[in-house]
């Protein structure tokens, strides 16, 4: 049993009641929250150890990307089970074995959301600029390999080299930037009413979540010829 409803703690406890109602004791249930621990939310059911996260991400049914999530008291053969039977619903599943706050990916992707911010907001850069430079740069790479790969792929040393230079003057602030407080102050929702970070009259908004649509269909087709283990079946198929 997936569980997906708003990010309230309240309001998941109240789903979670209704479900173990009618749920056996032996069944999976599970959560896509993005914000709230496992950890917290296991508290909130009866048998904890049969509770995990599986978060996905918009829209799940073109990306590869779950995350399942082990809660502190959460057995790793669950999730392993769970990241197993993923794999026969398209996608190609992270284990995080020990539960943190917002997990893997959105860890990874709000470290470098901050950046962004201190950029645009301290004159480095416009919006349209960050936005290009990840288009162009991660944008590229990133849905063969991660990060670690992609060192591999293009020389550790020089990684390693640049981090004692560069690590110091990143950005570190715990304040949810001024840019987008203003935004959300006003009411801005981003395309779904054409008030975001860019500026969109009512018929770019549209075109923009339709050509997002279309875009997420047409890079499954391509990552889909690119799994985890591309390699692995190509040094295979030359043995035979």
């Amino acid at each position: 049993m997936i569980e997906c409803t708003l990010e309230n703690l309240d309001i998941k406890r109240t789903v979670f009641e209704k479900i173990e109602n009618v749920i056996r004791t032996d069944a999976f249930l599970t959560s896509n929250t993005s914000a709230i621990p496992i950890s917290i939310l296991q508290k909130q059911t009866r048998y904890p150890k049969r509770f995990y996260g599986l978060h996905w991400m918009e829209p799940s049914h073109t990306t590869r990307f779950l995350e399942v999530i082990c809660g502190d008291q959460s057995e790793i053969s669950g999730g392993e089970y769970l990241a197993e039977l993923s794999q026969r619903w398209g996608k190609e599943p992270t284990l995080v074995r020990k539960d943190i706050r917002g997990f893997i990916t959105n860890r990874l992707m709000y470290a470098l959301y901050r950046e962004a911010f201190y950029l645009v907001e301290n004159g480095y850069a416009t919006v349209e600029d960050v936005d290009r430079a990840c288009r162009n740069v991660p944008g590229y790479w990133m849905t063969l390999v991660g990060p670690f790969r992609w060192m591999d792929l293009t020389g550790v040393p020089a990684y390693h080299a640049v981090m004692k230079d560069l690590f110091p003057t990143l950005n570190n602030q715990t304040e949810v930037p001024k840019l987008i407080d203003d935004i959300v102050k006003a009411g801005g929702k981003g395309v779904a009413n054409a008030h975001g970070f860019h500026d969109y009259t009512d018929e770019e908004a549209k075109l923009w979540e339709e050509t997002y649509k279309e875009f997420s269909f047409e890079v499954r087709k391509l990552a889909l010829k690119y799994p985890a283990d591309v390699v692995k079946k190509k040094l295979a198929k030359k043995k035979k």
